[in-house]
């Protein structure tokens, strides 16, 4: 019999494959979209099934918005559906070991989701632009434009910050106050505690434990399930005071 947690773990890679696949297909329609907005006019050969039949270029664009529209339509019902597994495992080592499934929605740097799901839109809509210009104020027509984009703006929404994040935070600040309270024997909670963002130095997360006394500061390295104090001089190294001044 299968563990629950087994089938928990391949519907979640599973769920990541399937939104990433969608948002490189939207991107790829806004691109077409824009060759076809931009290029000479003349028929286009549409693949239908097996065959391949002769469209004109209204239509071409028209399919392309289509695969445009649903394509990200998919990729949020996937990251939705993501969330909701991730709060079925409930189990922290086990989402942070899963998430290191290599996808544009996994990794720490905001640039590669934001561009991927914003990059999208911006395309279609210059190529809407160039189409039809100042036809485009209308109400209708800005209403239209905005369904348009709208499920790629609610993709980059969900996407404000990677897949699993939330997870490996609430981690490292636990594992944080475990340690202050056995070591010092501090009464340390998660009031105190903050993830300092870190996009850079993946495996590991940085916690500002703020008290009385003043700042101190934790590395968490995620998988050797290690915590540790930094100096005053790593602290600056890593430029961690700054970025809570």
């Amino acid at each position: 019999m299968l563990d629950p947690k087994e089938i928990l773990i391949g519907n979640l890679t599973a769920s990541l494959n399937q939104s990433q696949r969608y948002i490189v297909i939207a991107f790829g329609a806004s691109v077409f979209t824009v060759l076809l907005a931009f290029g000479t006019p003349g028929d286009i050969k549409a693949p239908i099934g097996p065959a391949e039949i002769l469209v004109g270029k209204p239509v071409a664009i028209a399919l392309s918005f289509a695969v445009f529209w649903v394509a990200a339509v998919m990729a949020s019902f996937y990251v939705s559906r993501i969330d909701t597994i991730i709060a079925y495992i409930d189990n922290p080592e086990l989402v942070i070991a899963s998430v290191t499934y290599p996808s544009i929605l996994t990794i720490r740097p905001h640039f590669p989701r934001y561009g991927a799901t914003l990059l999208a839109p911006v395309l279609a809509v210059t190529a809407l632009l160039h189409m039809y210009g100042y036809q485009l104020l209308g109400v209708w027509q800005i209403v239209g434009i905005f369904v348009l984009i709208a499920p790629h703006l609610g993709l980059a929404y969900e996407l404000r910050e990677a897949i699993g994040e939330s997870v490996r935070n609430q981690r490292a600040i636990e594992k944080v106050c475990a340690k202050e309270m056995t070591a010092n024997g501090a009464t340390i909670t998660t009031k105190h505690c903050f993830v300092i963002p870190n996009y850079w130095r993946d495996p590991d997360t940085f916690v500002r434990v703020k008290t009385e006394d003043g700042d101190t500061y934790f590395l968490v390295t995620h998988g050797r399930d290690f915590v540790r104090e930094l100096t005053t001089e790593e602290a600056v190294g890593f430029r961690l005071t700054n970025r809570c001044s």
